[in-house]
């Protein structure tokens, strides 16, 4: 996926969901619901006109549109452009296994990312705080730090999307774009705060404004 991430072409974003309608806890700790049947793919870009209230202008831009599934093709691995989506839920681990492709969540706006171990498998946790909510908040944070501390989970790695990491926004190019952002995680245990910038003229486009490495630390350090 992180190779489709290019700065100034666009996606077309669908309504991902932050609902977790597809979701198990069998043997999970409390308040952690792992995610199921939520793969996506970059689909192949596309050259078109802008469009600004139905007329098409002279200026093209390049796009891709976020489809469900994953990416096929008769004779081309198209692996590169899957993902797994990672819903968010107040007062919840919401977690999806990382194993052979990236795993894809936002809108980021405080909310801690992890990696940890349960049950030999290697997943990806969103931890799921509310910055208006303190009871919805606690409860998420404490449903993290009871599984590390009870030895229900192994933390690998974490980091805050929109942490003090981040560039300031004036090095985002986001141009007159509003900022979004949205953290990955690759397979191979590297972070990255994807920022999108959200146009105005349409409400599913986006334009890639940059994505940003990410240090991580061993385990979530605030709480």
């Amino acid at each position: 996926m992180l190779t489709k991430l290019i700065e100034n072409r666009y996606l077309d974003i669908p309504n991902l969901g932050q609902h977790a309608n597809n979701i198990t806890t069998e043997n999970f700790p409390a308040n952690f619901v792992r995610v199921v049947n939520q793969s996506f793919h970059i689909e192949q870009s596309q050259t078109e006109k802008i469009k600004i209230n139905g007329k098409y202008f002279k200026k093209k831009e390049r796009a891709s549109s976020i489809e469900t599934g994953d990416a096929v093709h008769a004779t081309k691995d198209k692996t590169h452009r899957n993902f797994t989506w990672l819903p968010y839920v107040p007062g919840f681990v919401t977690c999806a296994p990382l194993i052979d492709k990236p795993v894809f969540t936002g809108k980021m706006s405080g909310c801690w990312l992890a990696i940890f171990m349960h049950n030999n498998t290697r997943y990806v946790g969103h931890v799921g705080t509310d910055v208006d909510k303190a009871d919805i908040t606690e409860k998420a944070k404490s449903a993290w730090r009871d599984a590390v501390d009870e030895g229900r989970i192994t933390p690998v790695s974490a980091f805050n999307p929109v942490g003090p990491n981040l560039p300031q926004i004036n090095r985002l190019n986001l141009k007159e774009d509003a900022a979004e952002f949205y953290g990955l995680y690759e397979p191979n245990g590297s972070a990255y705060t994807v920022v999108l910038g959200a146009l105005a003229r349409d409400p599913k486009r986006r334009r890639i404004a940059k994505v940003c490495a990410m240090n991580t630390n061993g385990d979530i350090n605030v709480f």
